[in-house]
């Protein structure tokens, strides 16, 4: 995975570039107890949690602070922040190749949020009953180095969602990122496509708005997704059935990253670096179960 890190003074330090950085790698499975009916020992008798199920389809993220990437870190720098995710398999296994150097740093593997089904006896004791429930929100920290393989196994938590009021759906947000990258002289005026443009496999972040997630839960969950020349990202998230009164809101930008873009240099096109941010999160409310929203971003630079 080709990866560049920022790694600047007040005037500028040289950028830690891929094969610069080895690379750690982190495996892990996530489980948790969705079926209470099979929690039969060998000697057939009843214990709860006995048997565990694979989460499959739980988000994994990890951040890393690419100020772990500098050999010789500046310390009054606001290093930036790198995402990194992954997607739990069938088998509830998952595997991100994260950059690093020989020196040791920790970094959280954040669980996002699920909303399943776990299955349990009914009083009766023969009746299969199945219960709405979210699962994940744990966070586990570990420690990579350049060569490292992680391996990790870790239970995720599993929480009732009491859906007699309201049952959860699902909405799709789709974020268009309009960016005015290339000003050389053979432009056109306005926003670009993003064909050719550094802002490509950049990551676009999507979060819960403090209070307007489904049920209460999951506000600081983050999802990340990367561009691509199209300049559309999609999520797909929980929310709210139509019928309900309560509504969720979400929260996306573009994350802040060094780029580059073309300018006009007397008649010749030039390539000048760059900052490249969206200025803060921009929040969108009222999104139901069935919502397709599209939204538009407006990407940002400064010369470095």
């Amino acid at each position: 995975m080709a990866i560049a890190a920022i790694a600047m003074t007040s005037c500028k330090k040289e950028e830690v570039v891929s094969t610069e950085l080895g690379e750690a790698t982190i495996r892990g499975n996530v489980y948790a107890d969705l079926d209470y009916t099979n929690d039969i020992d060998a000697a057939g008798l009843y214990s709860e949690g006995l048997v565990h199920e694979n989460v499959a389809g739980l988000t994994v993220t990890v951040e890393v602070n690419t100020y772990y990437w500098d050999q010789t870190p500046d310390n009054s720098y606001d290093y930036a922040v790198k995402t990194y995710t992954a997607t739990t398999d069938a088998e509830g296994n998952y595997e991100l190749t994260i950059p690093a150097t020989d020196e040791s740093y920790q970094v959280a593997i954040e669980f996002g949020n699920l909303y399943t089904t776990r299955s349990e006896f009914a009083v009766d004791g023969v009746s299969v009953l199945e219960e709405n429930v979210r699962v994940g929100g744990n966070t586990v920290y570990k420690n990579i180095y350049a060569g490292a393989t992680v391996n990790t196994s870790d239970a995720a938590s599993v929480l009732y969602v009491d859906g007699s009021a309201d049952e959860y759906g699902s909405a799709t947000v789709r974020v268009v990122i309009n960016a005015n990258w290339d000003q050389g002289p053979n432009s056109i005026a306005g926003y670009d496509d993003l064909t050719g443009s550094s802002v490509i496999g950049k990551m676009v972040e999507m979060s819960y708005v403090n209070g307007y997630a489904p049920y209460g839960n999951g506000y600081d969950n983050l999802w990340s997704v990367a561009l691509t020349a199209s300049g559309i990202v999609e999520f797909t998230i929980p929310t709210y059935p139509a019928t309900s009164t309560n509504q969720i809101g979400v929260k996306y930008r573009i994350a802040d990253f060094a780029g580059t873009y073309l300018y006009n240099d007397g008649g010749v096109e030039a390539t000048q670096d760059a900052i490249w941010y969206n200025l803060g999160f921009s929040n969108t409310y009222g999104i139901y179960d069935g919502d397709i929203v599209t939204v538009n971003l407006y990407a940002s630079f400064q010369n470095i």
